[in-house]
């Protein structure tokens, strides 16, 4: 294939999206077959060098936003069920609204249920940030009362500046369980939008 005919396969396949998207992904790839072309490949060669027009669509599709892809999936349903005789969208209807009672509060049980727990998951980083925010004041009133009382009574400055020298190891122990609590919950959201892309792209093949 072409660079040409592989352009124009591509724009059909990202047919829906909109256009700044597609420019950007036909200007990507035609840059792509131009490096490789300079490379010293011929066009047909540097056209399969980059791969299916498969795996390329779903790639683009996966770095789309989740939005896109779900008002795309959304326009593909309407057009599905809009393109099916009257009977059936009828009786697709019936169905629903006699299912709703079953369904409904199902999925309404689920979608909350992973809300709360994705939910919880936060508030657990969130509570180890809080910890790690004490243990840094601790440390720095522990050790500044110890220095003052000092003066008064060495024994109890002494305990106040050991207590103070503690906690500040622990808020360095705290401070890297809830950076790394952080970047766990950022990859773990990315894994969880990425599944849901997969979903509906795997979804839309099937319609």
């Amino acid at each position: 294939m072409n660079k040409k005919g592989f352009l124009e396969k591509l724009k059909s396949e990202l047919n829906g999206y909109s256009p700044e998207e597609v420019d950007r992904s036909i200007a990507f790839y035609s840059e792509m077959i131009d490096d490789r072309i300079e490379d010293g490949a011929d066009e047909e060669e540097a056209v399969a060098s980059i791969g299916s027009i498969e795996e390329i669509v779903n790639q683009i599709k996966l770095e789309l936003p989740l939005g896109t892809l779900i008002r795309e999936k959304a326009k593909s349903v309407k057009e599905k069920h809009e393109s099916g005789s009257k009977e059936s969208r009828a009786f697709t209807i019936v169905l629903l609204i006699l299912g709703s009672p079953v369904w409904l509060p199902v999925l309404l049980s689920v979608i909350c249920t992973v809300f709360w727990l994705y939910l919880t998951l936060w508030i657990l980083v969130l509570t180890l940030w809080i910890v790690e925010a004490t243990c840094v004041i601790t440390a720095f009133a522990s050790v500044i009362g110890g220095v003052v009382a000092l003066f008064e009574n060495s024994v109890l400055g002494m305990l106040s500046i050991g207590m103070g020298l503690i906690c500040g190891g622990l808020s360095i122990l705290m401070f890297y369980a809830a950076l790394y609590s952080v970047k766990g919950m950022v990859a773990f959201t990315k894994w969880i939008v990425k599944s849901i892309k997969l979903l509906i792209i795997r979804g839309k093949k099937e319609d």
